[in-house]
């Protein structure tokens, strides 16, 4: 598997560290880089097949693209200082991955709450 394969694989399951998802959702500020983050555009760097014995995690920092965190902050509007935070957090629980795109459970929650907010505001309206 690569790197990158690796990380999405080790990422929170629907089985298995849902702390770090409710983590994620009780911050409005990470839901929004987490969405923002997919819009982005990263492009993952040098992604390789893991070498047997190396450290996952020492590899996945030489994968990972330079973030502009002006444009994360304003595509997500959030403060820069907050996005620089958010973000390192949210790629420390990999929810996030160098390719630009998040972890598919997660994406799927902030959906589904946004979806919720969308059919109350509709019903309101009738």
């Amino acid at each position: 598997m690569t790197i990158l394969e690796l990380l999405k694989a080790s990422g929170p399951q629907e089985d298995r560290n849902q702390h770090l998802l409710a983590v994620m959702l009780s911050d409005d500020d990470a839901k929004k880089v987490l969405s923002a983050w997919t819009i982005y555009g990263a492009r993952c760097r040098n992604d390789r097949e893991l070498k047997p014995g190396e450290d996952l995690q020492a590899a996945s920092k030489k994968i990972w693209p330079v973030v502009d965190y002006e444009t994360l902050s304003s595509l997500s509007g959030v403060h820069l200082g907050s996005v620089i935070e958010v973000f390192q957090r949210l790629r420390e629980m990999r929810l996030v991955y160098p390719d630009g795109t998040s972890n598919e459970i997660a994406l799927r929650l902030v959906r589904a709450e946004i979806g919720a907010i969308i059919r109350g505001i509709t019903q309101g309206l009738r």
